[in-house]
């Protein structure tokens, strides 16, 4: 899926941005808070769609006749080599740059853990960034079963249960606005700590998001695709849903403003795939496949399954 590879490329460009902003790499504080203003969440909108680009891959992939333990097996062994190697030289760089003041999450890094904690120092310590993976092994955990139970759902319902998938996260920021404790402050933004990470952090939350991939693949797999429904539409709403949820609380700019318009656009690309459309995303990476080693595309941002797209038209 050539399309989705090149999307995934631009959505990690307001992901490295927005975490450069958190950096102060501006010599004037002003211009570094207005650097932070301007990206508004675009960050986290970018990692939304990473969740639902997972869910969407894994089920478009996934092979039944390879069974569940040979599923988790390659999962596992694609995440945590890595992983490993990764934290072992973030915490050796703090330690040589820096001071790690508080070892007390590491344990639960190392084991991609860290998420289901509602602590900072659990889910923003060592190598911050893999608390997405932690979220990611909770879906490679559930994935077979919740396969399975997808594949059962008639294709005329699929709709219908994509549609309880957006409910389920435009709910949250409302819960957490409402029923989440605020006692803790964080410096910006301000949300609370558990606010923030009921909403961003928290595997089940993300959970949501991956079952509306998994059922948008479906959708196309099945052909119940709508098939007005092209990027050229989803992109206008997406644009239109960021902007509208700029004007929203914090807590429902993050994903519930742009679940739906994501998800769109996401299953267009492929549908379009599908049916031999061209478009500039696909154009542009089988150019620059041309000049790759191996018939390899890059691979960056989260990784379904730890691997990358097939790169063959």
């Amino acid at each position: 899926m050539d399309s989705l590879t090149g999307l995934r490329f631009l959505a990690m460009i307001p992901v490295f941005l927005f975490h450069s902003s958190l950096e102060g790499i501006f010599d004037n504080a002003r211009t570094d808070w207005d650097y932070l203003n301007a990206l508004g969440t675009s960050g986290h909108v970018a990692v939304s769609y990473f969740f639902v680009l997972s869910g969407f891959v894994l089920t478009w992939s996934y092979r039944p006749a390879d069974g569940v333990g040979r599923f988790w097996r390659r999962r596992l062994f694609r995440i945590f080599p890595s992983h490993w190697v990764a934290l072992v030289a973030v915490i050796l760089l703090i330690g040589y740059y820096g001071d790690l003041t508080d070892w007390s999450g590491l344990g639960a890094q190392a084991l991609l853990l860290q998420a289901w904690v509602p602590d900072p120092s659990y889910f923003d310590v060592g190598n911050t960034v893999t608390w997405s993976l932690s979220a990611d092994l909770a879906v490679y955990a559930l994935f077979p079963l919740l396969y399975r139970l997808i594949e059962r759902i008639r294709p005329g319902l699929l709709w219908l249960w994509a549609g309880a998938c957006v409910l389920v996260t435009v709910l949250v920021p409302v819960v957490a606005q409402n029923f989440v404790t605020d006692d803790r402050p964080m410096p910006l933004f301000g949300v609370s700590i558990d606010q923030y990470w009921v909403v961003y952090f928290f595997p089940l939350t993300r959970l949501a998001e991956c079952l509306l991939g998994m059922l948008l693949a479906r959708i196309v797999l099945t052909g119940r695709w709508i098939d007005w429904m092209r990027p050229l539409v989803a992109v206008p709403l997406l644009v239109a849903g960021y902007v509208i949820g700029q004007q929203l609380p914090y807590l429902y700019r993050l994903s519930a403003a742009t679940v739906i318009p994501m998800g769109l656009l996401t299953a267009s690309l492929a549908a379009g795939e599908m049916a031999g459309r061209r478009n500039v995303l696909n154009y542009a990476v089988r150019s620059c496949r041309k000049d790759l080693p191996n018939d390899r595309c890059l691979t960056i941002g989260h990784l379904p399954g730890g691997a990358p797209f097939p790169c063959r038209a």
